[in-house]
């Protein structure tokens, strides 16, 4: 059976290539996932313990998340929110499950966990144990956020996030091969994709996850913030109101603030100039709304939008409240009430400002 109207019998006959020598890693322990036969416990050992989902972050490569917020999670520093698109990929994966045994005949255990025999805190939940074979498989739904990080139908060019991920399942499992199988939510359409296991990979990224372990998990350190969407995120949980106290900065932090000041400098000159080149641009265009360029194959557009309407409710419910007033019935004291149901606290959020640069004493750093 095809897997898809796109791919065909030709990529699936790229899952029958013979897979690479035998690997060699130790036997594992295997059990049925705690996470169906008992969620409070597996949600108490997931603080302990690194999973496959945990392997892209520890290492810094994640689009999702980074190893300072994943530390902090790990440490209830924080809570992570389950998004829609994370509760999507949970409700679809039996669906993809299925289209995948179809389109290769294979039968699959789930529901299993997997610890590596010397590093315990280090457990495997692949999506799927291929029966009767040295395989392993991952059901994943992507859109055009994510597609171009995936290379040709067939292939193992996959993401570096999700290729450590497999690695480390196909290492626990002694697997020589994942199978992805993704749907391609904008097209509609099944992709397949094969890795083979790499046992040097694998052993680079047992490393790497024993030093996370040791370092942030067993004691109070965190890892240095990046500069990640996620990382801003889980300071902003983190910190949210602050207190009424004043640090001395140390030396590492009064060099990051000079560095800091010099960036935003850079940024300014950046975005005035940028601003500059778009304005040269639409002064040429004057009232044309398209561009024609030999930069693109597609025109540069400056277009209107559809015009639209607004109400500026705050100014209806000032009139109204107005009138209520003059009227002096009990329609104000309804207004009152409903006006005070519908009133909540907002906490004011902590705002980042550094001293303008002609204020500010920028640090020589020893070379």
């Amino acid at each position: 059976m095809a897997v898809s109207k796109s791919i065909g019998a030709q990529a699936l006959s790229l899952f029958e290539e013979s897979a690479p020598e035998q690997i060699s890693a130790p036997a594992s322990r295997f059990s049925p996932s705690l996470a169906n036969t008992d969620p409070a416990a597996w949600l108490a050992n997931r603080a302990t313990t690194l999973g496959g989902s945990d392997v892209a972050a520890a290492l810094n490569i994640s689009p999702w998340s980074s190893a300072y917020a994943l530390a902090c999670e790990k440490k209830g520093l924080v809570s992570r929110e389950l998004t829609p698109a994370m509760r999507f990929g949970t409700d679809i994966e039996p669906v993809i499950r299925q289209k995948y045994i179809e389109a290769t005949g294979f039968d699959v255990i789930t529901d299993l966990t997997v610890e590596h025999p010397e590093f315990p805190f280090l457990v495997a939940n692949p999506d799927a144990k291929i029966v009767g074979q040295r395989g392993v498989a991952e059901f994943k739904a992507i859109g055009w956020r994510t597609l171009h990080h995936w290379g040709t139908a067939g292939t193992d060019q996959i993401p570096d996030y999700y290729a450590t991920q497999a690695t480390f399942y196909m290492g626990h499992t002694q697997s020589d091969w994942c199978d992805f199988y993704l749907l391609d939510i904008e097209e509609r359409d099944y992709v397949p994709y094969r890795l083979h296991f790499d046992q040097e990979l694998y052993d680079v990224v047992i490393n790497e996850l024993v030093e996370f372990h040791a370092r942030y998990l067993m004691t109070d350190a965190l890892p240095d913030p990046d500069g990640s969407k996620a990382t801003c995120e889980y300071l902003k949980q983190r910190f949210k109101k602050s207190a009424v106290l004043e640090k001395r900065a140390s030396e590492d932090i009064e060099i990051y603030l000079s560095e800091l000041v010099a960036v935003r400098a850079q940024k300014d000159e950046f975005e005035t100039r940028e601003s500059e080149l778009e304005n040269l641009v639409k002064e040429f265009m004057g009232d044309a709304d398209s561009l024609v360029t030999s930069l693109w194959t597609k025109p540069l557009t400056w277009r209107s939008n559809k015009d639209g309407s607004k109400t500026d409710w705050q100014a209806v419910c000032e009139e109204l409240r107005a009138i209520i007033k003059r009227r002096r019935g009990p329609g104000k004291k309804t207004f009152l009430r409903i006006e005070a149901e519908h009133t909540a606290v907002v906490q004011g959020a902590r705002q980042f400002r550094v001293p303008k640069p002609e204020k500010a004493k920028t640090l020589k750093v020893a070379a």
